[in-house]
């Protein structure tokens, strides 16, 4: 069901601000409690959970407004829904973002609204995640940010969120000087539930007046790695109606050799079409000359279906 509940989602992705289905849904759910608790883990899988490819809050609102409202719940099982809503009503797409204080290497601090350019990217980030390594380079690695950055009209705010300052000050140097690399001190924005931080990275496009504009996935290749957009590998296979899953992508440096990053990639798909029960058959790295494919050479990763855990050979 949960496959079928996935599909469903995937179709009213087109228009991801839409919940209109969702309410309707939703209401015809409510008429019983087993139905209600049905529809509401499925939600909670398909579109809460950090490392689905289709979550989706506004879509998620509804589910848990359908529960607050039960009454089937009693008090206790209304605490994790109202968090959760209390959470997913918060910096929502043309709503203002929450200000807070960020603190500088140099004791220094400002605020996010006093940022003052036509856009600013908020990236909360942990210097140890792997994803996060890839969008900083993905964003280093574009020429239209670059260009907005030189110009002023985009400034990056690179928070980090945690409290061992140790990690955070060993990994200054990779942050590009042109972008505000700050901590949260004190991890206020964690305290007092400013930003949803069960994913990181976090990505906030904010304009001039602080409104959220869109959550921003970076997917511009390098010469030797590609980042790959998971959603979007997952959404295509869906609406395509297929069980199995080819990738392939090139390097122009000429190395037909997986990256780190195309590996943690490749996992990160192969468990995301898991979800959703398709098959992912093989991953190919191909160049002017050469053809490598992880599957002949032993590197697929491999979804167990049954227990839903991810293998590597």
């Amino acid at each position: 069901m949960i496959e079928a509940f996935a599909r469903y989602i995937a179709v009213l992705s087109d228009r991801p601000a839409d919940s209109a289905p969702m309410d309707s849904l939703m209401r015809r759910a409510s008429s019983s409690k087993p139905m209600l608790d049905y529809f509401a883990m499925l939600a909670g899988t398909v579109l809460h959970d950090p490392n689905s490819p289709l979550r989706n809050d506004e879509f998620y609102i509804p589910v848990l407004r359908a529960q607050l409202a039960s009454p089937f719940y009693d008090e206790y099982e209304r605490i994790a829904p109202q968090y959760d809503l209390e959470m997913a009503m918060q910096n929502r797409l043309g709503q203002p973002a929450n200000d807070f204080r960020y603190t500088l290497a140099s004791g220094a601090s400002g605020t996010l609204y006093g940022l003052q350019a036509e856009y600013v990217l908020l990236f909360i980030n942990n210097p140890g995640c792997a994803m996060c390594r890839e969008i900083r380079e993905a964003i280093t690695s574009s020429p239209m940010l670059s260009e907005m950055i030189e110009r002023g009209r985009l400034k990056v705010l690179a928070l980090y969120p945690d409290e061992d300052l140790t990690e955070w000050r060993d990994y200054r140097d990779h942050i590009p000087a042109s972008w505000i690399n700050a901590y949260d001190k004190g991890c206020v924005v964690r305290e007092k539930s400013l930003y949803d931080l069960h994913a990181i990275p976090a990505l906030y496009l904010l304009d001039s007046r602080k409104r959220v504009r869109a959550a921003v996935w970076l997917r511009e290749g390098t010469s030797d790695r590609v980042s790959l957009g998971v959603k979007d590998v997952v959404a295509t296979a869906i609406k395509g109606g297929t069980d199995a899953v080819v990738l392939c992508h090139n390097h122009p440096n000429g190395v037909a050799l997986p990256s780190m990053e195309d590996m943690e990639a490749t996992g990160s798909i192969a468990r995301a079409l898991g979800l959703v029960n398709i098959h992912l058959l093989d991953h190919f790295i191909l160049t002017d000359t050469e053809c490598f494919s992880m599957r002949d050479a032993g590197r697929l990763p491999i979804y167990d279906f049954k227990t839903g855990t991810l293998f590597w050979p």
